[in-house]
């Protein structure tokens, strides 16, 4: 995701699907859903009305791609991913 993001200059987040539990989601935080941040061991909860990527249990992504959870790390075994990607129209 990372190589990604900087080739084409816009947030895009890898995430493997064996750590989706149901549904993908691109939403508004309520505020009690639950976010461990890569390479840390402490949850958080998101700010309500902060933008989610989240399945129907964990937070995978904060900040729209720009903090990826734990559970979103993808390692040389990882075979199976779904590719988010936050582009929006040019503003004028």
């Amino acid at each position: 995701g990372n190589t990604m993001s900087l080739e084409k200059l816009m947030p895009i987040g890898v995430h493997p699907i064996e750590n989706v539990a149901g549904q993908l989601t691109l939403k508004r935080a309520m505020g009690i859903e639950l976010f461990k941040p890569f390479g840390s061991d402490k949850l958080e909860n998101p700010k309500p009305g902060e933008v989610i990527f989240a399945d129907d249990v964990n937070v995978h992504a904060r900040a729209w791609v720009w903090r990826q959870a734990q559970c979103s790390v993808t390692l040389p075994a990882t075979s199976n991913i779904v590719v988010h990607v936050d582009a929006l129209p040019p503003v004028e």
